[in-house]
């Protein structure tokens, strides 16, 4: 799971980005059998990019917990 917004230099490249790494959570959670709403995603993602590091499953799955 990606934990931060990679800045490029091309003009455009930053929403491909951050729709392959909105990818990466709808795999991951439909992956494990858990709830891949608009609403859990969008958590996992923003905590993601407001993390210094790789989210742990834990912290992953308190996103899941704290969106029901």
């Amino acid at each position: 799971m990606y934990s931060g917004v990679l800045r490029t230099t091309s003009v455009g490249t930053d929403h491909h980005i951050d729709d392959e790494r909105e990818s990466n959570v709808l795999f991951w959670l439909e992956h494990r059998g858990l709830p891949a709403s608009d609403e859990v995603v969008e958590r996992i993602y923003k905590c993601a990019k407001a993390s210094d590091h790789t989210l742990s499953e834990a912290e992953i799955m308190e996103c899941v917990r704290a969106a029901r």
